[in-house]
Protein backbone atom coordinates (compact mmCIF):
# COMPACT_ATOMS: atom_id res chain seq x y z
CA UNK A 1 0.00 0.00 0.00
CA UNK A 2 1.66 3.13 -0.84
CA UNK A 3 0.59 6.25 1.51
CA UNK A 4 0.01 9.76 1.26
CA UNK A 5 3.48 11.34 0.56
CA UNK A 6 5.05 8.45 -0.23
CA UNK A 7 6.94 8.03 -3.46
CA UNK A 8 7.66 5.10 -5.03
CA UNK A 9 10.07 3.98 -8.24
CA UNK A 10 8.18 3.23 -11.58
CA UNK A 11 11.09 0.91 -11.99
CA UNK A 12 9.66 -1.06 -9.10
CA UNK A 13 5.96 -0.94 -10.64
CA UNK A 14 7.57 -2.34 -13.48
CA UNK A 15 9.16 -5.44 -11.45
CA UNK A 16 5.78 -5.94 -9.78
CA UNK A 17 3.68 -6.54 -12.88
CA UNK A 18 6.09 -8.57 -15.27
CA UNK A 19 8.66 -10.25 -13.17
CA UNK A 20 7.13 -13.75 -12.20
CA UNK A 21 4.85 -13.99 -14.86
CA UNK A 22 4.98 -17.08 -16.77
CA UNK A 23 6.43 -17.02 -20.38
CA UNK A 24 4.40 -16.54 -22.93
CA UNK A 25 1.35 -15.68 -20.74
CA UNK A 26 0.30 -11.93 -22.02
CA UNK A 27 -1.06 -10.64 -25.20
CA UNK A 28 -0.13 -7.02 -24.97
CA UNK A 29 1.98 -4.87 -22.48
CA UNK A 30 1.28 -0.72 -22.60
CA UNK A 31 3.43 1.46 -20.93
CA UNK A 32 1.64 4.42 -20.31
CA UNK A 33 3.06 7.33 -19.07
CA UNK A 34 6.38 5.19 -18.01
CA UNK A 35 8.53 4.10 -20.39
CA UNK A 36 11.39 6.63 -20.35
CA UNK A 37 11.79 5.75 -16.53
CA UNK A 38 12.79 2.13 -17.43
CA UNK A 39 13.94 2.42 -21.36
CA UNK A 40 16.29 -0.39 -21.04
CA UNK A 41 17.20 -3.45 -22.36
CA UNK A 42 16.63 -5.65 -19.43
CA UNK A 43 13.20 -4.26 -19.80
CA UNK A 44 12.26 -5.12 -23.61
CA UNK A 45 13.70 -8.33 -22.55
CA UNK A 46 10.70 -8.79 -19.71
CA UNK A 47 8.42 -7.79 -21.49
CA UNK A 48 9.35 -10.09 -24.65
CA UNK A 49 9.96 -12.75 -22.09
CA UNK A 50 6.10 -12.39 -20.71
CA UNK A 51 4.41 -11.66 -24.33
CA UNK A 52 2.58 -14.41 -27.11
CA UNK A 53 4.07 -15.10 -29.81
CA UNK A 54 3.34 -11.76 -32.05
CA UNK A 55 2.22 -10.23 -28.72
CA UNK A 56 1.64 -6.10 -28.57
CA UNK A 57 4.02 -3.37 -26.77
CA UNK A 58 2.51 0.00 -27.15
CA UNK A 59 4.05 2.70 -25.45
CA UNK A 60 1.84 6.21 -24.20
CA UNK A 61 2.45 9.33 -23.47
CA UNK A 62 0.80 12.57 -22.94
CA UNK A 63 3.06 15.91 -22.59
CA UNK A 64 2.22 19.40 -22.62
CA UNK A 65 3.06 21.23 -26.08
CA UNK A 66 6.82 23.02 -24.80
CA UNK A 67 6.44 24.18 -28.49
CA UNK A 68 3.53 26.94 -27.47
CA UNK A 69 5.46 29.72 -26.87
CA UNK A 70 4.03 30.52 -23.12
CA UNK A 71 5.67 26.93 -22.35
CA UNK A 72 8.59 27.01 -23.93
CA UNK A 73 9.27 29.00 -20.30
CA UNK A 74 8.18 26.59 -18.32
CA UNK A 75 9.71 23.86 -20.36
CA UNK A 76 13.43 25.66 -20.09
CA UNK A 77 12.94 25.40 -16.56
CA UNK A 78 12.27 21.68 -16.71
CA UNK A 79 14.43 20.52 -19.16
CA UNK A 80 17.79 20.21 -17.17
CA UNK A 81 15.84 18.25 -14.05
CA UNK A 82 14.84 16.03 -16.79
CA UNK A 83 18.78 15.62 -17.92
CA UNK A 84 19.57 15.54 -14.48
CA UNK A 85 17.74 12.49 -13.70
CA UNK A 86 18.61 10.58 -17.30
CA UNK A 87 15.17 10.80 -18.37
CA UNK A 88 14.38 10.71 -22.37
CA UNK A 89 10.70 12.45 -22.91
CA UNK A 90 8.98 10.88 -25.98
CA UNK A 91 9.38 13.68 -28.31
CA UNK A 92 13.34 13.19 -27.64
CA UNK A 93 13.89 9.99 -30.12
CA UNK A 94 17.11 9.04 -27.71
CA UNK A 95 14.61 6.36 -25.89
CA UNK A 96 13.95 4.21 -29.23
CA UNK A 97 17.59 3.77 -29.34
CA UNK A 98 16.56 0.73 -26.65
CA UNK A 99 15.39 -1.00 -29.11
CA UNK A 100 18.50 -1.88 -31.52
CA UNK A 101 20.79 -1.96 -28.32
CA UNK A 102 19.64 -5.65 -27.75
CA UNK A 103 21.67 -8.55 -29.24
CA UNK A 104 18.76 -10.34 -30.82
CA UNK A 105 15.84 -8.41 -32.79
CA UNK A 106 13.06 -8.52 -30.02
CA UNK A 107 10.16 -6.56 -31.63
CA UNK A 108 9.43 -5.32 -34.89
CA UNK A 109 10.11 -2.11 -35.61
CA UNK A 110 8.58 0.75 -33.53
CA UNK A 111 5.12 2.41 -35.48
CA UNK A 112 4.28 5.35 -34.06
CA UNK A 113 1.77 8.72 -34.07
CA UNK A 114 2.62 11.96 -32.13
CA UNK A 115 0.12 13.61 -34.38
CA UNK A 116 -2.59 13.94 -31.92
CA UNK A 117 -3.38 16.75 -29.69
CA UNK A 118 -5.87 17.94 -27.31
CA UNK A 119 -6.50 20.48 -24.88
CA UNK A 120 -7.59 20.33 -21.51
CA UNK A 121 -9.92 23.41 -19.57
CA UNK A 122 -8.56 25.52 -16.99
CA UNK A 123 -10.82 27.19 -14.52
CA UNK A 124 -7.79 29.01 -13.11
CA UNK A 125 -3.88 29.69 -12.76
CA UNK A 126 -3.87 27.65 -9.67
CA UNK A 127 -5.26 24.68 -11.95
CA UNK A 128 -2.94 25.26 -14.15
CA UNK A 129 0.14 25.22 -11.63
CA UNK A 130 -1.19 22.38 -10.08
CA UNK A 131 -1.04 20.80 -13.98
CA UNK A 132 2.72 21.91 -14.60
CA UNK A 133 3.76 20.83 -10.90
CA UNK A 134 2.43 17.26 -10.43
CA UNK A 135 5.05 16.25 -13.24
CA UNK A 136 7.42 13.99 -11.86
CA UNK A 137 10.75 16.21 -11.85
CA UNK A 138 8.53 19.42 -10.03
CA UNK A 139 6.52 16.87 -7.44
CA UNK A 140 9.47 14.45 -6.57
CA UNK A 141 12.23 17.73 -6.42
CA UNK A 142 13.47 19.19 -3.90
CA UNK A 143 11.58 21.86 -1.57
CA UNK A 144 14.09 24.21 -3.59
CA UNK A 145 13.16 23.11 -6.74
CA UNK A 146 8.89 23.19 -6.26
CA UNK A 147 9.64 26.84 -4.65
CA UNK A 148 11.97 27.84 -7.88
CA UNK A 149 9.25 26.61 -10.36
CA UNK A 150 6.61 28.25 -8.72
CA UNK A 151 8.28 31.50 -8.91
CA UNK A 152 8.97 31.01 -13.09
CA UNK A 153 5.42 30.14 -12.96
CA UNK A 154 4.03 33.08 -11.65
CA UNK A 155 6.51 35.29 -13.84
CA UNK A 156 5.12 33.21 -16.84
CA UNK A 157 1.31 33.65 -15.75
CA UNK A 158 2.57 37.34 -15.53
CA UNK A 159 4.31 38.20 -18.20
CA UNK A 160 1.92 36.16 -20.87
CA UNK A 161 -1.59 36.75 -19.55
CA UNK A 162 -1.37 39.23 -16.44
CA UNK A 163 0.33 41.36 -17.73
CA UNK A 164 -2.01 41.67 -20.74
CA UNK A 165 -5.51 41.27 -19.21
CA UNK A 166 -5.70 37.65 -20.50
CA UNK A 167 -7.47 34.36 -18.62
CA UNK A 168 -5.43 31.13 -19.11
CA UNK A 169 -8.29 29.06 -19.97
CA UNK A 170 -6.63 25.80 -21.54
CA UNK A 171 -3.53 23.94 -21.55
CA UNK A 172 -2.41 22.39 -25.04
CA UNK A 173 -1.03 18.72 -24.93
CA UNK A 174 0.62 16.33 -27.40
CA UNK A 175 -0.33 12.37 -27.34
CA UNK A 176 2.78 10.12 -28.56
CA UNK A 177 1.41 6.73 -29.14
CA UNK A 178 4.14 3.86 -30.26
CA UNK A 179 3.36 0.54 -30.56
CA UNK A 180 5.21 -2.96 -31.60
CA UNK A 181 4.94 -6.63 -31.66
CA UNK A 182 7.01 -9.37 -30.72
CA UNK A 183 9.33 -10.65 -33.40
CA UNK A 184 8.64 -14.88 -33.94
CA UNK A 185 12.01 -16.14 -34.02
CA UNK A 186 13.56 -18.91 -36.62
CA UNK A 187 13.53 -20.98 -33.16
CA UNK A 188 9.96 -19.26 -32.31
CA UNK A 189 8.90 -21.24 -35.69
CA UNK A 190 10.48 -24.92 -35.20
CA UNK A 191 9.37 -24.61 -31.40
CA UNK A 192 12.87 -25.19 -30.48
CA UNK A 193 12.85 -22.91 -27.90
CA UNK A 194 10.25 -20.90 -25.02
CA UNK A 195 11.28 -17.53 -24.91
CA UNK A 196 14.32 -15.24 -26.61
CA UNK A 197 16.84 -14.15 -24.24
Amino acid sequence: MIMPGQFFSLRTVYCLVLTGLPDSSVDVVIASQSFHWFANTSALREINRVLVPGGMFGIFSVMPDYSVPWMTDLWEFQAPLYKEKSIVLPFQDGWKRVFSSTTQKLFSDLQGDSSFNYSMSMTSFEQAYDCFASGSVIASGTDHTRESFREVFNEVVSKNFLDKGLDLDRIMFKVFMYWCTKEISQLYKTGKIGHIN
